[in-house]
């Protein structure tokens, strides 16, 4: 099946991919819209290690070891306890509790992207409530800056100091709204587009395959290009009867003709003898053509193909 054919299909098939695509954008909506959404508070922080040596090569590396250890501390309960119990007035009860929620929502709550070697961090909070995810940035930055050291080994002096203050996004960032409905757009029409391809290749298979061919071998028209052997003959009116499916799945006269069943095998054959016996009397009758009769008639072709009709 070539590009056009399958457009023209699809465009045929177009209330399959409608139904299709309608039903995963309700499921991506519903999975969205289950779930709570969240505000989002980013802000940015850098590392300053305070070193002896003026090394670059040292410096690159306290800052990958201090980044990477302050992110990964940011989940921990330690932090998590320095944040509520400061001084910004957070909602304590939106973590419930007993240790091991707090810790679960905690952890869906805030996080720490190291970027690179650079000592630079990017401090995201996610919340239900605007107010309470600004609160939450701000604790972390006042933590990490004021109280790092326990974070770190004691003889690590580190200076931290706010690039970005808390920027709260306008409208929820999580679930991602826009990205769920462009996926199950996509998967929509991707799944249905390969279900009528498949459906396509399995009905023209079947076609060929045989059920097909019996049910359409009454229409067999073997009256064009007589000059062709019977084989040739049959082949091609069976190509014309199922519109180019055969043709298509590469089906040869031998196929067709298992296919067939015995008994309009024999009629086939029998018409054929009766039409190249016709042929040859009207030949021998028609010596000398009337000119009007072969002008009415279009071609010397359809004088000898016409014995079906006279008969």
């Amino acid at each position: 099946m070539n590009l056009n054919e399958f457009l023209n299909l699809t465009k045929k098939k177009w209330r399959v991919i409608f139904i299709s695509t309608v039903f995963f954008i309700l499921l991506a909506a519903l999975f969205t819209f289950l779930q709570p959404l969240k505000y989002e508070a980013k802000s940015k922080l850098i590392l300053i290690p305070v070193l002896t040596t003026k090394d670059p090569y040292a410096l690159a590396k306290a800052n990958e070891y201090l980044s990477n250890i302050l992110s990964q501390a940011a989940t921990s309960n330690l932090f998590f306890n320095q944040v509520i119990e400061s001084e910004f007035k957070i909602d304590k009860s939106y973590f419930g509790s007993d240790l091991s929620s707090q810790m679960k929502i905690w952890s869906k709550t805030i996080f720490v992207k190291p970027i690179s070697d650079t000592g630079i961090i990017e401090v995201s909070v996610f919340h239900k409530n605007k107010d309470e995810a600004d609160k939450i940035s701000q604790a972390a930055s006042f933590i990490f800056k004021t109280k790092n050291n326990l974070f770190h080994e004691d003889n690590v002096q580190v200076n931290v100091r706010v690039l970005d203050r808390p920027i709260v996004s306008t409208w929820p960032v999580k679930p991602n709204i826009l990205l769920n409905f462009i996926l199950a757009l996509g998967v929509g029409l991707a799944l249905s587009s390969i279900y009528i391809y498949l459906a396509a290749a399995e009905t023209g298979s079947e076609l060929a395959g045989g059920e097909g061919v019996r049910e359409i071998a009454d229409d067999i028209d073997l009256t064009p290009n007589r000059g062709l052997p019977f084989n040739q003959r049959l082949s091609q009116g069976v190509f014309g009867a199922v519109n180019g499916f055969a043709k298509a799945e590469s089906v040869s006269f031998l196929d067709i003709e298992n296919r067939l069943e015995p008994d309009q095998v024999k009629q086939i054959q029998e018409n054929e003898e009766t039409i190249a016996t016709t042929d040859e009397d009207r030949f021998s009758r028609n010596d000398d053509l009337d000119l009007e009769y072969v002008l009415a008639s279009g071609s010397m072709a359809n004088i000898f193909g016409r014995s079906k009709m006279e008969n």
